[in-house]
């Protein structure tokens, strides 16, 4: 019998019913220190799945960043929403940096929805592009076959 890969996330889209079916979606609230509750939760269930699923928003770089700080097994993770920019100020770019690469140890790979992201973000964030994978976002998706299904 084929065991089935079970995913951990905080990401709910109303646009795929068949995601919010097949993973363990955890509740979400605003603010700072909810981010940090919420990357502590993902971070302590992690050891039960396969697979953690983050965005580029605050409880996916805390998250990120406790996998890498902390001595303990790395569960893989996709960081979707990958949307890093670069700062203007010099000492802000290279934090920014810095944060990045140190989250990069620990996310398997950060899933863009441009192509010239793969090399851009590599450039600039010192982080191999081979971390970087591209898919289609939805307005980007004429040009490729992407049938629906469940009304996903």
């Amino acid at each position: 019998m084929e065991r089935k890969l079970r995913i951990l996330t905080y990401i709910h889209t109303q646009a795929s019913p068949t995601w919010n079916e097949k993973v363990t979606l955890l509740q979400t609230k605003p603010g700072i220190i909810n981010s940090i509750i919420l990357a502590f939760k993902l971070y302590f269930k992690k050891k039960d799945y396969d697979l953690v699923v983050i965005s580029g928003e605050k409880p996916g770089i805390f998250f990120s960043l406790l996998q890498t700080i902390l001595p303990f097994r790395k569960t893989p993770s996709i960081m979707i929403g990958s949307l890093f920019y670069r700062a203007k100020n010099p000492l802000r770019r290279y934090l920014k940096r810095v944060q990045l690469k140190l989250m990069s140890k620990s996310v398997h790979f950060f899933l863009v929805w441009a192509k010239r992201e793969i090399t851009d973000y590599s450039i600039e964030f010192g982080i191999p592009v081979e971390k970087f994978k591209f898919f289609p976002y939805h307005t980007t998706c004429e040009v490729y076959d992407c049938p629906v299904r469940k009304g996903d």
